[in-house]
């Protein structure tokens, strides 16, 4: 039966337990420990573990994490839903989740692999307190495995594909890059040629001196301006294409393995399926970043701003990085009221993620602080780390799209190095500023500062 305590003897409680047609718990919302105050037959049934030994038990008590999957999310999503219905009021339809549990010593111990999806509820009392949260679930393990499989084999074809449609654009591309630095060094011949032809036809021969120099000087600088650039963006091409081939040659690798395996009839395990996601994951990275740089030099980026509170906002960006590099101490200081802002989130949070990356990659311990202060006419969010710094002559090109740096940190790390060049791009669209102060041995401090919302309107 589905049993329910003294306390829950609300008909509309009991009634939805027994009437649910899939695995329902109802929880108490006593944060952090979320006590199972009632279970129905069909979770008991789901999960193999006796009613008697869940009641009375926090939910993550009772369904722990697997502590031999480093990757697991499950409680951490769980726990973020469940506060989520508590402070919103409202219903919080979570994604399919992978959530293992244990199994019964009787059927070998340890935990079996499992997908769920999850819906978590509110329930209030007569006078609207938030009383109860009922967690029902529907087990997607089979379907999830079949979709996987059938993904994997149907877009090894296209992935295939799709590598060699990038290798053939890097290389069109490099062509390109050749042909702009041989055009540019002819047209600066040419103006050097003629910045002389105009300065003998001067009457006056203290003119003719002056006007030839400065032609002569302007035309150098043009020349250096044109083979600057051509340089970058063929070093920057090289980069790319570097960067590029890496993620392409292990997909390229990886699919062949695939293949090979879908032949012989032998299934694709999920090493397999995480070793072709790293360089997946790392490709569309670098095309994101090409992506934007094209679209913000084109002026195409519509930004979609809402009014928010900043702290927030840095709240939930660092919450994942403290998971992506959970060694890292990260320091958040802030003022104690709300910091309303008028901002696109996705693109904010695009800069301020490209901060924390930066300062996590380039140092390789100490502390990383992140500070919000309220001024005047603007709010400043700055990220400092206690890294090695930036040599002096490097800085002047750090938000310089088609450079980068050539420290030792920047060449160990991977990258286009159009991060800050986009970042820059946003910062203009928001009518903003960003800048940094780094000294070569004592880390560096890289800063946005955004208008403050106008509350006189």
């Amino acid at each position: 039966m589905n049993q329910i305590p003294p306390s829950m003897e609300a008909p509309d409680l009991r009634i939805l337990l027994a009437s649910a047609r899939v695995p329902c718990l109802v929880l108490l919302p006593d944060n952090p420990k979320f006590t199972i105050i009632a279970v129905n037959d069909d979770f008991v049934s789901q999960v193999k573990i006796n009613r008697e030994d869940l009641l009375s038990k926090g939910v993550f008590e009772a369904f722990p994490h697997n502590p031999n999957d480093p990757t697991a999310t499950g409680v951490f999503n769980l726990r973020a839903s469940l506060n989520k219905v508590i402070k919103g009021r409202v219903i919080d339809f979570m994604s399919v989740q992978k959530y293992d549990i244990s199994r019964p010593e009787s059927e070998g111990g340890g935990f079996e692999e499992r997908y769920w999806s999850p819906i978590n509820s509110p329930i209030f009392d007569s006078h609207g307190v938030l009383t109860y949260i009922l967690h029902h679930v529907e087990d997607v393990t089979e379907f999830e495995k079949l979709k996987r499989n059938s993904v994997l084999q149907d877009s090894a074809p296209l992935i295939k594909y799709a590598a060699q449609e990038a290798v053939l654009l890097v290389k069109n591309a490099s062509q390109e890059a050749a042909l702009l630095v041989k055009n540019a060094a002819q047209e600066a011949v040419l103006l050097v040629k003629g910045a002389a032809l105009e300065a003998i036809l001067v009457k006056n021969a203290a003119e003719e001196i002056l006007l030839a120099k400065k032609a002569a000087e302007e035309a150098i600088l043009a020349k250096k301006a044109a083979e600057d650039l051509a340089e970058r963006k063929i070093k920057f091409l090289d980069i790319a294409a570097h960067e590029l081939r890496t993620p392409i040659t292990a997909l390229s690798l990886l699919l062949e393995l695939v293949e090979a395996q879908i032949e012989k009839g032998q299934p694709i395990n999920v090493d397999t399926i995480a070793r072709l996601r790293a360089p997946t994951d790392r490709l569309a990275r670098l095309v994101v970043d090409l992506l934007d740089i094209s679209r913000l030099e084109r002026v195409l980026v519509v930004l979609l701003p809402v009014k928010t509170d900043m702290a927030l906002l840095i709240s939930g960006c660092l919450e994942e990085f403290r998971v992506q590099a959970p060694k890292r101490n990260f320091i958040f200081k802030k003022p104690n009221q709300p910091i309303l802002i008028n901002v696109d989130l996705v693109r904010i949070n695009q800069v301020l993620a490209n901060l924390l990356d930066n300062a996590v990659k380039y140092t390789s311990e100490g502390e990383i602080e992140i500070m919000l202060e309220e001024m005047p006419k603007v709010i400043r969010v700055s990220v400092t780390d206690h890294g090695d710094g930036i040599p002096k002559e490097q800085q002047a090109l750090l938000f310089t799209a088609f450079s980068r740096g050539s420290s030792d940190a920047t060449i160990r790390t991977t990258g286009l190095g159009l991060g800050l060049s986009v970042c820059q791009g946003i910062m203009d669209l928001h009518s903003g500023t960003i800048g940094h102060v780094s000294k070569e041995g004592q880390g560096s401090t890289f800063y946005f500062e955004l208008p403050k919302l106008n509350t006189e309107v």
